[in-house]
């Protein structure tokens, strides 16, 4: 099991070759459906039928939702990443916790995303079963100002960036050979992402439904010099914007970077 990239060092020592020397696992496609009939698998995309997930639900379960807790005792050490855990509020307003930890998690619908200590990504229901959406995430999901959830997965060497909305619809937006972290989504199903092609170096990229595209770093190839032409991640990708045609964001050092938005290709 490799090490999740969740964090991209600013120095240009930042290079995709740290990421891709990491141990892999092999992981295989999901069958075509999975637990409680909320999810069907094609062609590597998970996607949720809202209307199965209406079915699937109990009327009784439907006043109950999870809601993310943080332990007040948490790992320490240097690389000790923060857990959080899930709770039901049940219908009298109080609260269960449920035992199992999480590297992270997000509310969505009146269940929630998670991340396992194993970095597989579920969807947990209400009444505590989960079912997969991916076998190893790539980076820790996102929320959108609609509740959609944005995401990487991983599938052996291949990356997958999904958006998923509350009515059901799983969207794989792109799909390539390389890393993609630290998603952040925006309007119109568009994700902002830190990633990197194999031997590339890491930069900003941007996935929306024609695909992913390369906004900085693009030529940059490790164990080459690159002079003045590398360009230092955000410090925060949910702080990147749109200005046209243009991307921009605040450095770390307070200037601002702005850069054309390569055209989708066709």
């Amino acid at each position: 099991m490799h090490t999740l990239a969740v964090q991209l060092a600013e120095p240009r020592g930042a290079v995709f070759s740290h990421f891709w020397k990491r141990t892999r696992r092999t992981t295989s496609r999901l069958g075509a459906s999975l637990a409680c009939g909320w999810l069907t698998m094609a062609c590597g995309q998970v996607e949720l039928d809202p209307r199965d997930a209406a079915q699937a639900e109990p009327a009784t379960e439907r006043s109950v939702r999870l809601v993310v807790v943080r332990p007040p005792v948490q790992p320490t050490g240097p690389d000790a990443a923060p857990r959080v855990r899930l709770a039901r509020r049940e219908s009298d307003g109080s609260l269960v916790e449920l035992p199992e930890e999480f590297l992270d998690a997000l509310e969505f619908r009146r269940g929630a995303v998670v991340v396992t200590l194993q970095r597989a990504l579920l969807l947990v229901h209400p009444d505590g079963s989960s079912s997969l959406l991916a076998r190893e995430a790539d980076g820790l999901p996102a929320r959108a100002s609609d509740g959609s959830i944005a995401y990487p997965a991983r599938f052996g060497d291949v990356v997958e960036v999904h958006w998923l909305t509350v009515g059901g619809e799983n969207q794989r937006l792109t799909s390539f050979h390389g890393i993609a972290t630290r998603v952040a989504p925006k309007q119109d199903r568009t994700v902002v992402f830190i990633g990197a092609v194999p031997g590339g170096v890491v930069g900003v990229w941007v996935a929306d439904a024609s695909g992913a595209r390369c906004v900085t770093n693009c030529g940059l190839r490790t164990g080459q010099p690159w002079g003045d032409a590398y360009v230092s991640p955000p410090p925060d990708t949910s702080r990147v914007d749109f200005d046209g045609q243009r991307v921009r964001w605040q450095a770390s050092t307070g200037t601002w970077e702005s850069h054309v938005l390569p055209a989708r290709s066709e």
